[in-house]
Protein backbone atom coordinates (compact mmCIF):
# COMPACT_ATOMS: atom_id res chain seq x y z
CA UNK A 1 0.00 0.00 0.00
CA UNK A 2 1.24 3.49 -0.85
CA UNK A 3 0.07 6.47 1.19
CA UNK A 4 0.38 9.57 -0.98
CA UNK A 5 -0.79 13.17 -1.08
CA UNK A 6 -4.47 12.27 -1.51
CA UNK A 7 -4.37 9.93 1.47
CA UNK A 8 -2.54 12.43 3.67
CA UNK A 9 -5.12 15.08 2.90
CA UNK A 10 -7.71 12.61 4.20
CA UNK A 11 -5.55 11.87 7.26
CA UNK A 12 -5.31 15.59 8.08
CA UNK A 13 -9.06 15.95 7.63
CA UNK A 14 -9.59 13.15 10.14
CA UNK A 15 -7.11 14.71 12.57
CA UNK A 16 -8.85 18.08 12.24
CA UNK A 17 -12.26 16.57 12.98
CA UNK A 18 -10.85 14.45 15.80
CA UNK A 19 -9.35 17.34 17.73
CA UNK A 20 -12.50 19.41 17.33
CA UNK A 21 -14.47 16.49 18.79
CA UNK A 22 -11.93 15.94 21.58
CA UNK A 23 -11.55 19.65 22.41
CA UNK A 24 -13.46 19.59 25.70
CA UNK A 25 -12.03 16.21 26.68
CA UNK A 26 -8.47 17.50 26.25
CA UNK A 27 -9.27 20.72 28.11
CA UNK A 28 -10.50 18.60 31.03
CA UNK A 29 -7.51 16.23 30.84
CA UNK A 30 -5.03 19.11 30.68
CA UNK A 31 -6.71 20.98 33.53
CA UNK A 32 -5.67 18.28 36.02
CA UNK A 33 -1.95 19.13 35.84
CA UNK A 34 -1.71 21.88 33.22
CA UNK A 35 -3.22 25.14 32.05
CA UNK A 36 -6.30 23.59 30.49
CA UNK A 37 -5.73 25.10 27.05
CA UNK A 38 -4.57 21.95 25.27
CA UNK A 39 -7.92 21.22 23.64
CA UNK A 40 -8.09 24.74 22.23
CA UNK A 41 -4.52 24.55 20.91
CA UNK A 42 -4.95 21.16 19.24
CA UNK A 43 -8.24 22.05 17.56
CA UNK A 44 -6.68 25.29 16.26
CA UNK A 45 -3.46 23.84 14.86
CA UNK A 46 -5.03 20.86 13.13
CA UNK A 47 -7.88 22.92 11.68
CA UNK A 48 -5.42 25.43 10.24
CA UNK A 49 -2.97 22.81 9.00
CA UNK A 50 -5.76 20.86 7.31
CA UNK A 51 -6.88 23.97 5.40
CA UNK A 52 -3.32 24.53 4.16
CA UNK A 53 -2.77 20.86 3.29
CA UNK A 54 -6.15 20.59 1.55
CA UNK A 55 -5.41 23.55 -0.71
CA UNK A 56 -1.81 22.59 -1.51
CA UNK A 57 -0.94 21.52 -5.07
CA UNK A 58 2.50 20.21 -4.10
CA UNK A 59 3.24 16.60 -5.03
CA UNK A 60 6.16 16.34 -2.57
CA UNK A 61 4.89 14.71 0.61
CA UNK A 62 7.85 15.98 2.60
CA UNK A 63 7.08 19.57 1.64
CA UNK A 64 3.42 19.03 2.53
CA UNK A 65 4.31 17.81 6.01
CA UNK A 66 6.85 20.62 6.42
CA UNK A 67 4.17 23.14 5.47
CA UNK A 68 1.73 21.62 7.95
CA UNK A 69 4.30 21.92 10.74
CA UNK A 70 5.11 25.53 9.92
CA UNK A 71 1.39 26.32 9.94
CA UNK A 72 0.94 24.68 13.35
CA UNK A 73 3.80 26.63 14.89
CA UNK A 74 2.49 29.90 13.46
CA UNK A 75 -1.14 29.27 14.44
CA UNK A 76 -0.46 28.52 18.10
CA UNK A 77 2.99 29.61 19.28
CA UNK A 78 2.32 27.96 22.65
CA UNK A 79 4.30 25.05 24.06
CA UNK A 80 2.27 22.30 22.38
CA UNK A 81 1.77 24.26 19.17
CA UNK A 82 5.52 24.76 18.90
CA UNK A 83 6.28 21.12 19.77
CA UNK A 84 3.79 19.66 17.32
CA UNK A 85 4.92 22.08 14.64
CA UNK A 86 8.53 21.03 15.21
CA UNK A 87 7.52 17.36 15.00
CA UNK A 88 5.91 17.74 11.58
CA UNK A 89 8.66 20.03 10.28
CA UNK A 90 11.27 17.42 11.16
CA UNK A 91 9.17 14.66 9.60
CA UNK A 92 8.82 16.72 6.44
CA UNK A 93 12.58 17.14 6.22
CA UNK A 94 13.19 13.40 6.55
CA UNK A 95 10.58 12.61 3.88
CA UNK A 96 11.75 15.25 1.39
CA UNK A 97 11.11 14.32 -2.27
CA UNK A 98 8.81 11.43 -1.31
CA UNK A 99 5.67 11.19 -3.42
CA UNK A 100 4.18 8.51 -1.19
CA UNK A 101 5.04 6.32 1.80
CA UNK A 102 5.39 2.57 1.61
CA UNK A 103 5.57 0.21 4.58
CA UNK A 104 9.27 0.82 5.30
CA UNK A 105 8.93 4.62 5.19
CA UNK A 106 6.85 4.85 8.37
CA UNK A 107 10.01 4.44 10.41
CA UNK A 108 11.16 7.81 9.06
CA UNK A 109 7.76 9.33 9.76
CA UNK A 110 7.90 8.43 13.44
CA UNK A 111 11.60 9.23 13.65
CA UNK A 112 10.75 12.75 12.56
CA UNK A 113 7.94 13.15 15.09
CA UNK A 114 10.04 12.11 18.07
CA UNK A 115 13.13 13.94 16.80
CA UNK A 116 11.26 17.21 16.37
CA UNK A 117 9.74 16.93 19.84
CA UNK A 118 13.08 16.06 21.47
CA UNK A 119 14.95 18.90 19.74
CA UNK A 120 12.45 21.58 20.69
CA UNK A 121 11.22 20.34 24.06
CA UNK A 122 14.51 19.13 25.57
CA UNK A 123 12.61 16.36 27.37
CA UNK A 124 13.79 12.80 27.82
CA UNK A 125 11.88 9.54 27.77
CA UNK A 126 10.34 9.00 31.20
CA UNK A 127 9.74 12.71 31.86
CA UNK A 128 5.96 12.26 31.43
CA UNK A 129 5.54 14.08 28.11
CA UNK A 130 4.34 13.51 24.55
CA UNK A 131 7.77 11.99 23.88
CA UNK A 132 6.77 8.99 25.99
CA UNK A 133 4.46 7.99 23.14
CA UNK A 134 6.35 9.13 20.05
CA UNK A 135 9.79 7.77 20.96
CA UNK A 136 8.70 4.22 21.89
CA UNK A 137 6.38 4.24 18.86
CA UNK A 138 9.36 5.05 16.64
CA UNK A 139 11.38 2.18 18.14
CA UNK A 140 8.41 -0.17 17.84
CA UNK A 141 8.03 0.50 14.12
CA UNK A 142 11.80 0.37 13.60
CA UNK A 143 12.47 -2.87 15.46
CA UNK A 144 9.48 -4.99 14.39
CA UNK A 145 8.55 -6.57 11.07
CA UNK A 146 5.04 -6.22 9.67
CA UNK A 147 3.31 -7.69 6.63
CA UNK A 148 1.13 -4.65 5.96
CA UNK A 149 0.34 -1.12 7.08
CA UNK A 150 -2.94 -2.29 8.58
CA UNK A 151 -1.16 -4.90 10.69
CA UNK A 152 1.51 -2.42 11.74
CA UNK A 153 -0.90 0.30 12.85
CA UNK A 154 -3.24 -2.10 14.63
CA UNK A 155 -0.29 -3.40 16.62
CA UNK A 156 1.20 0.07 17.13
CA UNK A 157 -2.08 1.49 18.40
CA UNK A 158 -2.28 -1.21 21.09
CA UNK A 159 1.35 -0.59 22.05
CA UNK A 160 0.86 3.19 22.17
CA UNK A 161 -2.11 2.66 24.49
CA UNK A 162 0.15 0.74 26.87
CA UNK A 163 2.71 3.55 26.69
CA UNK A 164 0.00 6.10 27.50
CA UNK A 165 -1.09 4.17 30.57
CA UNK A 166 2.53 3.99 31.76
CA UNK A 167 2.70 7.80 31.90
CA UNK A 168 0.37 7.65 34.90
CA UNK A 169 3.22 5.99 36.82
CA UNK A 170 5.68 8.79 35.98
CA UNK A 171 6.44 11.99 37.86
CA UNK A 172 6.21 15.09 35.65
CA UNK A 173 9.49 16.89 34.99
CA UNK A 174 8.39 19.74 32.72
CA UNK A 175 5.92 22.62 32.62
CA UNK A 176 3.23 23.37 35.15
CA UNK A 177 2.76 19.64 35.77
CA UNK A 178 6.26 19.49 37.30
CA UNK A 179 5.06 21.79 40.10
CA UNK A 180 2.87 18.96 41.35
CA UNK A 181 5.91 16.72 41.94
CA UNK A 182 4.88 13.29 43.21
CA UNK A 183 1.23 14.34 43.09
CA UNK A 184 1.46 14.15 39.29
CA UNK A 185 1.77 10.36 39.64
CA UNK A 186 -1.56 8.67 39.05
CA UNK A 187 -2.58 10.83 36.10
CA UNK A 188 -1.85 10.15 32.43
CA UNK A 189 0.01 12.94 30.66
CA UNK A 190 -2.17 15.22 28.54
CA UNK A 191 0.46 15.61 25.81
CA UNK A 192 0.91 11.86 25.64
CA UNK A 193 -2.87 11.58 25.30
CA UNK A 194 -2.67 13.81 22.22
CA UNK A 195 0.02 11.58 20.70
CA UNK A 196 -2.07 8.47 21.33
CA UNK A 197 -5.18 10.01 19.77
CA UNK A 198 -3.14 11.01 16.73
CA UNK A 199 -1.88 7.43 16.28
CA UNK A 200 -5.33 5.96 16.92
CA UNK A 201 -6.83 8.18 14.21
CA UNK A 202 -3.99 7.38 11.82
CA UNK A 203 -4.57 3.66 12.35
CA UNK A 204 -8.26 4.12 11.52
CA UNK A 205 -7.41 6.03 8.33
CA UNK A 206 -4.97 3.33 7.20
CA UNK A 207 -7.66 0.72 7.77
CA UNK A 208 -10.10 2.83 5.73
CA UNK A 209 -7.65 2.93 2.81
CA UNK A 210 -7.39 -0.86 2.81
CA UNK A 211 -11.13 -1.45 2.53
Amino acid sequence: MEIGIKEFKYIFKEWSELFIQKRDFLIKTDSVLGDGDLGITMSKIFSSSYKVVKNSNDDDLGKLLLLSGMTMAKTAPSTMGTLMGSAFIETGKLLKNKKALNLSDWELFFQGLQQGIAKRGKAEVGDKTILDIFYPSYLYVKENQFKSEVEMFKSLQAYAKECLEKTSQMEAQHGKAACFGEKSIGHVDAGATVAYLLIESLAKSIKDFAT
